[in-house]
């Protein structure tokens, strides 16, 4: 394998492992004497509660870890998540059947039933005269509390055990459910058929607050989130170089010959397209770009007696398409560190290849190659953005064997560029 991409592919996996690591969001924590600290906060899109946290503050830069009984409460700004900690007694009992035990009787479970205190992180749904709350444990069980001013908070208790071959169900959250939300007696009704689903208590709730008169101050629900679209000028410059791969009896020095390298002006236009998340991480980039290359290659008193002098010239210039899925971390920070990876389709505008032999006796002589060029090549980068500005090193090397090609001669290209663009936001994500 080229050297030159084996180095560039270990300084890209190197960069993926640094990306991978990079997870802080901004936010802040509310402290057990009620401070607001703000930093960051080492968000890893929990599928569940976190057990602990890991938060930087944004202005000793100190790292502490917190769990639920050393802060009240913490605050993830990318994700509008509001998290609570709790000490409670939790019903971890099984939820799936097939874990389930087959009591005897029902006074077997209740003899057996022991909630567990521990301390929790809860999810805050919905902020207002009662709030509501959610708890994933460790089994992927389902746990909601409401709170209440004059009452506190409290689980919404449903039990779930088997008796004898028979699943039974105990729906005490129903009757905290009426006790919570007493002063809208047109709720009860209501409350008799209610699931333990989230999106059933959650309307629940919205419209005992709006019942109420109080409304809620904060629901969280899921983000409408949309595609981010940019248009990127680009300028920079690609650094090209040759490694002739075969001697051919009529070009017997073309593969002894250092050539040098090919330092070019290259611009053009991306698009980008970022996929619905709010992170706006995944994006789709298509790109046409201009690049050229320009190689000479020169042997002094080569091998034969009649020739002083060796020259090759090889000249091109091209326009290239190029798609590329794109990997963007969006952390805490204002500089978004990603990388991308493609296939350049190429298109040849112009392009010479020359051969230049000076004798020793007699003019120059001049002969005119015809060749050919690799129209797909492989693409990968990586690179840095801001909100407006973005810089990127990028390696690229075609698909095959060959980079150019005559009847008697190939030769091996690699290309590194140098990137930078300015991103226009022609349907920007919602602040």
């Amino acid at each position: 394998m080229n050297y030159r991409f084996t180095l560039f592919l270990f300084l890209v996996v190197s960069f993926s492992g640094l990306l991978a690591q990079n997870k802080f969001e901004e936010g802040y924590v509310v402290t057990k004497s009620n401070d607001t600290i703000a930093g960051f906060i080492e968000y890893l899109s929990w599928s569940g509660s976190p057990k602990k946290i890991t938060f930087r503050n944004s202005r000793s830069n100190q790292i502490t870890t917190y769990s639920p009984v050393e802060i009240n409460s913490f605050y993830i700004k990318s994700s509008d998540e509001y998290y609570r900690g709790l000490i409670a007694n939790i019903d971890y009992s099984p939820h799936e059947i097939s874990k389930m035990r087959d009591y005897e009787s029902d006074a077997d479970f209740f003899r057996e039933y022991r909630p567990v205190l521990d301390t929790v992180f809860l999810k805050t749904l919905i902020q207002g005269k009662v709030s509501l709350f959610y708890y994933k444990d460790f089994n992927n069980k389902s746990h909601f509390f409401v709170e209440k001013e004059s009452m506190g908070i409290k689980e919404l208790e449903y039990q779930q055990y088997m008796v004898q071959g028979k699943v039974k169900y105990l729906k005490g959250y129903q009757e905290l459910l009426k006790d919570y939300t007493k002063e809208c007696s047109s709720l009860v009704s209501r409350i008799n058929n209610i699931n333990y689903f989230r999106s059933q208590l959650l309307s629940l709730i919205s419209n005992y607050n709006s019942c109420t008169g109080s409304g809620n101050v904060y629901v969280k629900g899921k983000s409408k989130h949309k595609f981010s679209i940019y248009l990127n000028p680009i300028i920079g410059i690609s650094i090209s170089h040759i490694s002739p791969s075969i001697q051919s009896s009529n070009y017997p020095q073309f593969s002894t010959i250092n050539f040098n390298f090919s330092s070019k002006p290259t611009f053009g236009l991306a698009f980008d397209i970022f996929f619905p998340s709010k992170r706006k991480e995944w994006a789709l980039s298509t790109q046409l770009l201009y690049q050229g290359w320009s190689f000479n290659g020169v042997e002094e008193d080569p091998s034969f007696t009649t020739i002083d002098r060796l020259e090759y010239k090889l000249n091109a210039n091209f326009v290239k398409a190029q798609l590329l899925g794109k990997y963007m971390r969006t952390n805490s920070g204002k500089v978004h560190p990603f990388i991308n990876a493609g296939l350049s389709f190429n298109s040849k505008l112009n392009s010479s290849f020359q051969e230049i032999k000076t004798y020793t006796v007699g003019s120059p002589e001049t002969s005119n190659i015809p060749f050919q060029v690799s129209t797909t090549s492989m693409v990968i980068g990586t690179g840095a953005s801001t909100h407006r500005w973005q810089g990127e090193i990028r390696y690229e090397s075609n698909l095959g064997s060959k980079s150019l090609s005559t009847k008697t001669i190939t030769a091996k290209q690699s290309v590194f560029s140098f990137l930078l663009n300015y991103r226009i936001g022609l349907m920007p994500e919602e602040k």
